[in-house]
């Protein structure tokens, strides 16, 4: 970022807002013209430089990273899922343990130098146990994240001008081409797996579902022909619903199941304590019936995988994205690459 056009009720203004060896120069005053707004900004940065040094901007000095660390995951509590709680939260968890001397410093005294040798500290102890890096850099985005505070919104002052693990390059990661199951193996577990387990997986076959919108499903949103799904990004975000087709025999298989429980809000509705759409509950289905079908293992996402790729070779790019509920033909895009590994 740099110099930047602003439409006020007065008019075009102009500010500046520029990052300078990790530290974030902000704009004082909001000029009439860009040339004024240059100028202020080369001042400041020779300022700067000459200087060498920001002034501390958060209102609690005594901070900790551990501290800070702690705040970002009461936020995530709040604002997020529970499932990127648990993934950030041992995140946190595995970087402090490669760096235990962090918990008790102020944030601001953590550099981009300290956070290179933690990284390659980290790198090589994975690599002496046979494993990526990938870790590493979930790591550093999610370090960089918690050093973004306030987090309530995307422009403004930042508490820490200075965030280290911006400047820090990430692993290189060599990728694979995701897992698809052949026809063969597909039918193969449809056929082995019995009861709610088979209705389930089939519905992950037909609607290349995400496994969390296939066990969340309600019965106000399954239809003759047609059922409803949703995803939910993040903890209070929107839903945005997309009605997928399904065949006459799993339609007429799920009327079928309905009889059975009347009463269930949801489809895969247990007769037990435990909540039917828990994760651990479609997963040991799919271990059990690619155990049963005697075929590679494949985790339930893969699902997905195989359904996307029978779409790649009838439907365009806008049809693909519409079905699989992605909110950017990017990601589309990107996801039919990664699975042709290309």
């Amino acid at each position: 970022m740099s110099v930047q056009k602003l439409k006020t009720r007065a008019g075009i203004r102009y500010r500046f807002d520029r990052l300078v060896r990790g530290h974030r120069l902000q704009s004082p005053l909001i000029y009439l013209t860009k040339q004024e707004a240059v100028e202020a900004e080369r001042s400041a940065v020779i300022a700067f430089l000459q200087g060498q040094k920001t002034p501390l901007t958060s209102a609690d000095t005594s901070e900790t990273v551990l501290k800070l660390l702690n705040r970002r995951l009461a936020w995530i509590k709040e604002h997020r899922g529970s499932f990127y709680l648990q993934s950030t939260e041992g995140l946190f968890a595995r970087a402090l343990a490669h760096a235990p001397e962090w918990r008790n410093l102020h944030p601001t005294q953590i550099t981009a130098k300290d956070v290179e040798a933690w990284g390659e500290k980290w790198a090589a102890d994975l690599a002496k146990r046979g494993k990526g890096r990938y870790d590493v850099n979930k790591a550093l985005v999610a370090l960089q994240a918690a050093w973004n505070a306030p987090w309530g919104h995307r422009r403004g002052p930042r508490e820490y001008p200075t965030n280290p693990f911006a400047w820090t390059d990430r692993f290189p990661i060599d990728k694979k081409a995701k897992y698809i199951p052949s026809i063969e193996d597909a039918k193969k577990v449809i056929d082995a797996a019995t009861g709610l387990g088979k209705i389930y997986l089939t519905l992950m076959l037909e609607t290349g579902a995400r496994p969390s919108e296939a066990r969340t499903t309600k019965w106000e949103d399954v239809g003759e022909g047609h059922v409803i799904l949703y995803t939910r990004k993040k903890k209070g975000g929107h839903l945005t619903p997309r009605r997928i087709p399904i065949p006459d025999e799993l339609s007429l298989a799920l009327q079928g199941l309905r009889t059975f429980n009347p009463d269930a809000v949801y489809v895969f509705q247990q007769h037990r304590a435990v909540e039917p759409h828990v994760h651990r509950w479609a997963q040991n289905i799919q271990i059990k019936a690619c155990k049963d079908a005697g075929v590679r293992y494949f985790n339930l996402h893969s699902w997905r995988h195989y359904h996307a790729s029978k779409l790649a070779d009838e439907f365009s790019l806008p049809q693909i994205q519409r079905r699989l509920g992605h909110e950017s033909a990017t990601t589309t895009d990107r996801y039919l690459h990664e699975i042709k590994g290309v």
